[in-house]
């Protein structure tokens, strides 16, 4: 799928070098990607509820993460 913002040349160089990756490689490349995602959330829900203690904001991220009506009492 072609990305609006980068170049056939970009593109063809990022797949190639993607290819070249071990697994370990890629596999920490995905979780560096999921932590930053992870603070990138944390950071929006402190932004607008900065009120919120620590055990509410965790909550908020667990319920906008997984969607539940609602986080059970005893979940951080």
């Amino acid at each position: 799928m072609a990305r609006a913002d980068t170049s056939a040349t970009a593109e063809a160089i990022q797949f190639a070098v993607q290819r070249r990756l071990g697994g370990a490689e890629r596999l920490a490349i995905a979780i560096e990607m999921s932590l930053a995602a992870r603070e990138l959330a944390l950071a929006r829900i402190r932004m607008e509820r900065p009120e919120a203690s620590q055990a509410e904001i965790r909550r908020e991220l667990l319920r906008l993460a997984f969607s539940p009506s609602k986080v059970p009492p005893g979940l951080p």
